[in-house]
């Protein structure tokens, strides 16, 4: 999973999956929600009506957009209240989401983190709580299911815009720290899933 950080808004990207970020109990939507519900006529409007879908935090609503945006995916992600927002809040919601586009098969998901800006935790933090969710939350031990492991779709890359330069070395940061303890769980994660005739004495110094 290749992580980018890009300026410019979401309108620009060009990944195959979109993600959009709502929060339970707040009627007021962000710009991202708003040109989204527009390039596809109010359908989500509709379909969010639809579903009842309230923002509760970890529910994730997806569905096709059927050539009017150039994302064919787009996966409405509720944060929960503002007031519950935490990292480990924030880490569940990624993770989540990682799980629905892996499901998905999409080979690149875009998204914006402008709802940081709503929030008291740092940008950055932010980023790496994002990225970890993503990276752990997608994790499976396949290395002797060779059958399973052909037919997993992975979500090739992760693009995250950024509005202004001083967000933009922010979520970089984020990303990068994120990438390196998620990383280090993930190999720590292996050493536990390896058969004891691998991860003996002698392999584990």
């Amino acid at each position: 999973m290749k992580f980018t950080v890009k300026l410019g808004s979401i309108e620009k990207l060009q990944t195959s999956g979109l993600a959009i970020f709502l929060w339970e109990g707040e009627k007021a939507r962000s710009s991202e929600y708003l040109w989204t519900d527009k390039a596809v006529g109010g359908f989500l409007s509709q379909v969010l009506a639809a579903e009842d879908f309230e923002g509760k935090s970890e529910k994730i609503l997806t569905f096709h957009t059927h050539g009017k945006i150039t994302p064919t995916h787009l996966f409405i992600c509720g944060l929960g209240k503002k007031e519950d927002f935490d990292p480990l809040v924030l880490r569940k919601v990624f993770a989540q989401l990682g799980k629905k586009a892996k499901e998905t098969k999409v080979a690149s998901l875009g998204f914006s983190l402008n709802f940081a800006k709503e929030t008291k935790i740092p940008l950055a933090q932010i980023a790496q709580g994002a990225t970890d969710g993503l990276i752990l939350g997608t994790y499976k031990f396949l290395r002797y299911k060779e059958e399973e492991k052909q037919k997993e779709k992975e979500i090739e890359e992760v693009v995250i815009a950024a509005r202004v330069a001083p967000d933009l070395m922010a979520a970089k940061v984020g990303v990068l720290r994120g990438e390196i303890f998620s990383q280090a769980t993930v190999f720590a994660r292996d050493l536990v899933n390896e058969p004891a005739s691998v991860t003996t004495p002698v392999y584990l110094a």
